[in-house]
């Protein structure tokens, strides 16, 4: 069975919502611009390294209302899981 990886990506309207509601805003780059940077970085070391790691387009209303119903803070975990539900729920078919 193939594996899936993501990794969330945010546009700059939803890196500023979530910036406003995380509850570890030290753990996130200063500027969207920063954190951009430092995804694509990755995503191109996890390609070459030949893993295929796709963006997960992450809607801030949507990753909040997921932790709530998880019971989960907005933070570095809970978004790593929320991507890589989104990544499952794509695998199957059901996105």
């Amino acid at each position: 069975m193939r594996q899936h990886f993501g990794s969330g990506g945010y546009t700059p309207w939803e890196w500023s919502k979530l910036r406003a509601v995380v509850a570890d805003p030290e753990r996130l780059d200063d500027t969207y611009r920063a954190w951009r940077r430092g995804a694509k970085k990755v995503l191109r070391e996890l390609r070459e390294q030949g893993i295929d790691c796709q963006r997960v387009s992450v809607r801030v209303a949507e990753l909040v209302a997921w932790c709530r119903g998880q019971d989960r803070p907005v933070d570095g975990p809970a978004r790593a899981d929320f991507v890589a539900h989104q990544v499952q729920r794509w695998s199957q078919g059901l996105e």
